[in-house]
């Protein structure tokens, strides 16, 4: 029986809110937070000049051709390389220039690794998310584009794909099966079910989420043994296709959903959501045992939920990317009350036992949005702005060892008019390059005044 997960989207409840800024990043903000290709969360250089005020840069709907939904995003050297369904773009850090956009040569863009390797990502597209391609950022052109195929159940076609290279190696991740690609040439080197099924048990696990974990792929499986409540395997597989580390948690949340998401592979902490009250975030050691545990609460007061893909039935490499937390010098660091008119702050807990260790409340009605990164052994947080309300968004600087937080930039935003009266679902994936911030809209929004933009 093929698993199913629910089509509702109660998250949707925190986030609606109401422009009035023509940069709609100014209301709702959610992180999707940059990792080495060891699942860590990325550090990132000193602090240059003092921030500016305002926007350096953006780019909105009037400016490129619309998109539906977003896939990735990543800064290498000086450019900001945005790909959604519909084109990859790649824009000069210091003045947005377009550098160089592609179309898909079929279908849509459908899913991409989480790391730049000496330049270059791989990525799918095509019907049945089939067609995995080598895209080199300096030139803006594929390096090859070979089809490959998983085993899927019913052989029906996969929807998204998550495509990590590790050594000589493109991990493919696909829903209920697995490939290993060439780097070189993208001829595929091994196909197989997604473990812990194998070809003898059938098709009964669905990779959700998968990211890199040193020589190896860690995946988060969810695995239908008796309807309608399900098993999470947690499991390492290396460039060869081999299981290197496998641990079965037997209905980690009493309801019968999980949508589970990596926050960081290394060390590997989880964050385990339904669609109910029972989510939690897990501490696991090397072995992927649990260690420690710490309660999300409920939607409204309890640490704020990621943007997950609820009606994803497969990894698309990208719901990791949606956390609202990170990990760093033995913490958890997350948040509350992103939802308008709610207590906002931001919290940490120990990874060795789920303590709290302290929480830090927003200033003057403002929301923290998620932690960013980690620059100079400090957390860099993103903070709305309350509701209604055309106030600046903040970058703050955050200490881990008591929570103590500085201003690092005000950023005031144009109001634009036209905006305003608006209710829409936004949400930025987030980059810290040099005291500088990046940042690019997820789902496609006409009105949005800026998809892709700079500030700082």
């Amino acid at each position: 029986m093929q698993q199913g997960t629910p089509d509702r989207r109660p998250w949707i409840l925190l986030i609606v809110f109401t422009i009035v800024a023509a940069v709609t990043i100014t209301t709702a903000a959610v992180v999707f937070g940059r990792t080495t290709i060891d699942g860590t969360p990325m550090a990132v250089g000193a602090n240059g000049a003092a921030a500016q005020t305002g926007s350096k840069w953006r780019h909105g709907a009037a400016d490129m051709p619309s998109y539906d939904e977003g896939v990735a995003a990543w800064t290498d050297g000086d450019l900001f390389v945005v790909l959604n369904d519909e084109h990859v773009s790649a824009y000069a850090q210091a003045d947005g220039a377009l550098r160089w956009r592609i179309k898909p040569p079929e279908g849509v863009f459908c899913g991409a690794g989480t790391a730049v390797v000496q330049n270059r990502v791989a990525v799918a597209y095509g019907g049945g998310c089939a067609v995995a391609a080598l895209l080199d950022f300096g030139t803006g052109s594929f390096v090859w584009q070979q089809p490959f195929k998983t085993p899927q159940y019913d052989d029906k076609p996969a929807k998204s794909a998550s495509l990590e290279i590790i050594e000589d190696t493109v991990v493919v991740t696909q829903s209920f099966g697995m490939a290993g690609l060439e780097v070189a040439t993208g001829r595929t080197k091994w196909s197989k079910p997604t473990p812990p099924d194998t070809p003898e048990k059938g098709l009964h696990c669905r990779a959700k989420d998968a990211m890199p974990q040193g020589r190896a792929v860690a995946l988060l499986v969810t695995c239908l043994n008796s309807y309608p409540e399900f098993d999470l395997a947690i499991v390492a597989v290396d460039v060869a296709g081999t299981v290197t580390k496998e641990k079965t948690l037997v209905k980690p949340i009493p309801t019968a959903t999980i949508v589970p998401a990596w926050v960081s592979t290394t060390p590997p902490v989880i964050f385990l959501d339904d669609a109910d009250d029972e989510s939690a975030y897990l501490m696991l050691d090397d072995t992927f045992t649990p260690t420690a545990r710490v309660e999300a609460g409920n939607y409204e007061t309890g640490l704020a939920r990621p943007q997950m893909d609820f009606n994803g039935d497969d990894a698309s490499g990208s719901l990791h990317s949606r956390m609202r937390a990170l990990v760093t010098d033995g913490l958890l660091v997350t948040v509350t009350g992103v939802a308008p008119a709610l207590p906002s702050s931001i919290v940490a807990f120990d990874l060795k036992n789920g303590e709290k260790k302290w929480e830090t409340p927003a200033a003057e009605g403002d929301r923290f949005m998620a932690p960013v990164a980690v620059d100079n052994g400090e957390i860099i947080a993103e903070v709305a702005p309350p509701d209604d309300d055309e106030g600046p968004q903040r970058v703050v600087r955050v200490k881990p060892a008591d929570g103590a937080l500085t201003v690092v930039g005000t950023y005031q935003m144009d109001d634009d008019p036209k905006t305003k009266g608006i209710s829409l679902i936004a949400f930025y994936e987030f980059f810290w390059v040099g005291g500088v911030m990046f940042a690019a809209m997820g789902d496609y929004n006409q009105y949005a005044g800026a998809l892709v933009c700079r500030f700082g």
